[in-house]
């Protein structure tokens, strides 16, 4: 159970964390006097989905809040972060997108420039 505002909200454990991420953004997006960056990427070559699983796993080190979403209708990944991360998902994006490489293989070798 999550108080949010002058709501209650019921869910299962499965679900908690992502809840607890999404309260958090929400709080900071309503806040008007807080800039939240947030950053579109459309892929053309690569798949969003196998993208997005990857730069999960590289991002999840990373000591800034941030949301990655993906549309896969679209095929385009939504970042809410800072500038700083902004960068590397743009590099991976593109190193992706100009080999039309496996996102695995990059991730390992980015992991390893990032680490």
């Amino acid at each position: 159970m999550k108080k949010s505002g002058d709501a209650i909200i019921l869910v299962s454990s499965d679900e908690l964390t992502a809840l607890t991420k999404a309260l958090s953004l929400i709080s900071r997006i309503d806040l008007p006097h807080i800039s939240v960056p947030t950053h579109f990427f459309q892929l053309d070559f690569t798949d969003c989905e196998r993208v997005a699983a990857q730069l999960e796993k590289l991002l999840s080190n990373e000591t800034a809040e941030f949301t990655l979403t993906l549309d896969p209708r679209t095929n385009r990944i939504f970042l809410i972060g800072d500038d700083n991360l902004k960068l590397k998902v743009e590099k991976f994006i593109a190193e992706a997108e100009a080999a039309n490489a496996n996102p695995d293989e990059l991730a390992s070798q980015a992991s390893q420039k990032w680490g």
